[in-house]
């Protein structure tokens, strides 16, 4: 509900895999002329898991007007890069049969990629087009916190994704291709299209939550929490903001030119410019906080949780960091060349070098914590 959005609290935010396509041209034999000649696969879209194989598929020739099949239609079907036939060729050469059916051998997929188009091309100048997918499977899995035992692999299989997708949380996932899906249990469901960014936490009242971007239009949509029911596409209207803005939490975002926005039920307020990395939450005392970088000088504001309008832009100067850096979270910051850094009031300490990766929260003790890998060095 749109008056729950402005007491949320940002527990998690986080922003899935993406269909791929293969191509297939067809030609048609000279048996039936341009005008009268139909051409179709036998499905609208192929899936399968990354570098298994789809078979049985085909594609049908038949007459505009009678709806039979045509005989001796000659065809030729060509894979996109990445795909082949059994027996490894790129394309397959054939002759519909009486029924008007050419089946085609099995196409083997990559482990991953992106969407393809399919198109079967007749001699006669006819085309079709079908889709083909790659997907993944989601699994979970958990540990009491405190256990030293290891969690089991694949303890719940979630169901089936689009390869590449990115899990933002617990219930949301975002597709390469832009589909948002709402993940419970064993179900998983598409919820929006064309989805450029998104940001997804569960709130105080419990509500499995998502804001993203379509365009240049920010939306909201929720579900309560252990409701199987499918959350509605579109629920609440935000605002506008730049198209490729990214959704930083349920409350900030950072467009591609650096304009940095408080997000705030249907108001959104340009905060500041220039910023390069930003990193925002919920801090303890329920204020909508935003760590933010520009140039090389590290800032913060934030804003009363149920408030419009945050403080002002600049509110305190955390320090100096280099160029480039991405804020990890409220405490703790990544530069270009590796260097780990702690960032804490107006005091900003290098803590490790030749950092790879990492991932900072503030765990149910109160430490601000961080895990990281070190680059390999000879």
């Amino acid at each position: 509900p749109p008056a729950e959005l402005n007491r949320r609290t940002v527990l998690q935010g986080a922003a899935w895999t993406i269909p791929v396509i293969a191509a297939a041209s067809v030609a048609p034999a000279a048996t039936a002329s341009a005008s009268t000649l139909l051409l179709k696969f036998d499905k609208t879209g192929y899936t399968g898991s990354g570098c298994s194989t789809v078979t049985g598929a085909s594609v049908k020739a038949t007459d505009a007007t009678s709806g039979a099949g045509v005989a001796g239609v000659a065809v030729v079907v060509t894979l996109p890069n990445g795909y082949t036939f059994d027996g490894g060729t790129t394309t397959y050469s054939g002759t519909t049969a009486a029924s008007g059916v050419l089946a085609l051998p099995g196409i083997h997929l990559p482990a991953s990629g992106n969407s393809q188009t399919i198109t079967a091309l007749a001699t006669t100048g006819e085309t079709t087009s079908s889709t083909l997918s790659v997907t993944s499977t989601a699994y979970n899995t958990a540990a009491p916190n405190g256990s030293t035992a290891a969690p089991a692999a694949k303890a719940y299989t979630l169901g089936t994704l689009p390869a590449g997708t990115t899990m933002l949380n617990a219930y949301w996932a975002l597709s390469p291709t832009g589909n948002l899906y709402y993940v419970y249990a064993s179900s998983i469901r598409l919820i929006d299209t064309n989805v450029s960014s998104a940001t997804a936490w569960i709130d105080q009242n419990n509500y499995n939550a998502v804001n993203y971007l379509i365009g240049t239009t920010a939306y909201n949509s929720a579900a309560p929490n252990g409701s199987t029911a499918t959350p509605a596409a579109k629920a609440y209207t935000l605002g506008t903001l730049p198209a490729g803005t990214t959704m930083l939490n349920a409350y900030w975002a950072l467009s591609p030119t650096g304009n940095l926005y408080y997000v705030y039920a249907s108001s959104i307020k340009l905060i500041d410019t220039n910023v390069s990395s930003a990193t925002a939450w919920v801090d303890q005392n329920n204020y909508n906080t935003v760590t933010y970088l520009i140039g090389t000088t590290a800032y913060n504001t934030a804003a009363a949780n149920g408030s419009t309008t945050p403080q002002a832009a600049k509110l305190y100067t955390l320090g100096t960091l280099p160029a480039g850096t991405t804020m990890l979270d409220a405490f703790w910051a990544l530069s270009p060349t590796g260097n780990l850094y702690y960032v804490y009031g107006s005091s900003t300490k290098l803590v490790d070098t030749n950092v790879s990766s990492a991932t900072a929260w503030v765990d149910q003790n109160n430490y601000n914590a961080v895990n990281y890998l070190l680059q390999s060095s000879c």
